[in-house]
């Protein structure tokens, strides 16, 4: 059985749908490539990644972990567990919460409710960093508005 297989196995039977995970996974792919990528080019943006050292641990549900990383001005993500002691570890109950939440903010023009965000959302470690590391989502957004429109 391939790993694709298994994760579809392991998937199926859960209160979210296939679709919203593979859909997250997806999206999460893309925020993190989508802020290496805006830190390349944008010079506003790579500044105020300057001097921070942070790492973030994204737990969606169950069975999805996205880490993004800052360290000397660069952005890395990736999938999987990350580091046993992250800066930060945000976690969403599930794939469609988080979805919810995060087409909100893109339609939004970046902006998120965050009354309604810190309902479905655990922060734990350094949550002062959260409203520091704010632009990093608002910068998706923003380069993404047009094509939301």
């Amino acid at each position: 059985m391939d790993s694709n297989t298994k994760l579809l196995n392991k998937i199926e039977g859960i209160n979210v749908s296939k679709e919203e995970k593979v859909s997250m996974r997806i999206l999460m792919h893309a925020l993190n490539f989508g802020m290496q990528e805006i830190a390349k080019f944008d010079n506003n943006f790579k500044s105020k990644l300057a001097g921070k050292s942070v790492s973030m641990v994204w737990k969606i549900g169950d069975d999805i972990s996205f880490v993004t990383e800052i360290a000397d001005g660069e952005i890395k993500g990736y999938e999987g567990a990350g580091p046993d002691n992250p800066t930060l570890k945000i976690e969403i109950e599930d794939a469609g919460k988080g979805l919810s939440m995060l087409m909100q903010g893109a339609e939004g023009g970046g902006s998120l409710d965050m009354g309604t965000m810190m309902k479905d959302v655990k922060v734990s470690g350094d949550a002062a960093k959260v409203p520091e590391l704010s632009f990093m989502l608002e910068g998706i957004a923003n380069y993404l508005g047009g094509l939301m429109e």
